[in-house]
Order: C-alpha cells, then structure tokens, then sequence
C-alpha cells in the first residue's frame, strides 16, 4: 500500500503537469501576459460543453501556480519571456524574473508548440 506521502506527492505532481500543459497551450499562439494566461485557463474550464482537453479539471488555478509553471516552462525551453516595447510594439527578450511578471509576455517556443500538438 502507498504511504499517504506518496499519494500526495503524486497527486500534487499530476496537478502541476495539468497545468503545465493548460498555461503551455494558452501561450502557444500569442503573447500573453499572466493575467491573460490566468483569465484564459480559468474562464476556458468552466464552460461543461468545451471538449475534454489538457489539464481540464485542474480549476481553479491560482497566480502562483501559473507564475511557477512560467518559470518552468522557460528553463525547461518551452516558452519564453518577453517585454513589449509600449511605442512600437515590438517584443524584445527578457529574463524571467518572478518579480516582475505583470511586465513580462509569454510565448511558446517550437518546442512548445510541438508539445502542444502532441497527443
């Protein structure tokens, strides 16, 4: 029998992956900032109609665990920071930085978005 420790753990890591998954394939068309990832991913789960999809059920997902699963997905290379320049627009690459967050964009990378369309 599993020790209550280990259901846990297995529990907390099959969350995360969920969302892992869910803020990877909010990112993987645009540049989006966390409040758009968090809006998105819990807006999108409660619709009971929307087709089964990655990480459903996984709502409600906090600030913490977007911003965490962010951090992870940029080390791992499947997504990358951003700044937009306010003037013109345009997206230049930066570091993470925790925070900093509501000034930072996210996009996918290849990478990313391969792992999106995998089943």
């Amino acid at each position: 029998m599993a020790s209550a420790d280990s259901w846990w753990d297995d529990l907390v890591r099959d969350r995360f992956g969920a969302v892992l998954e869910r803020v990877t394939g909010v990112i993987a068309d645009d540049y989006e900032s966390v409040e758009t990832i968090l809006w998105l991913i819990n807006q999108t789960d409660r619709d009971p109609y929307e087709p089964s999809g990655a990480g459903r059920g996984v709502v409600p997902v906090s600030r913490p665990e977007v911003i965490k699963a962010l951090r992870e997905l940029t080390l791992e290379g499947y997504a990358e920071t951003y700044v937009l320049d306010p003037q013109d627009g345009d997206a230049r690459p930066a570091q993470f930085n925790e925070y900093a967050v509501d000034h930072l964009w996210f996009y996918a990378t290849a990478k990313g978005r391969q792992a999106v369309k995998q089943p």
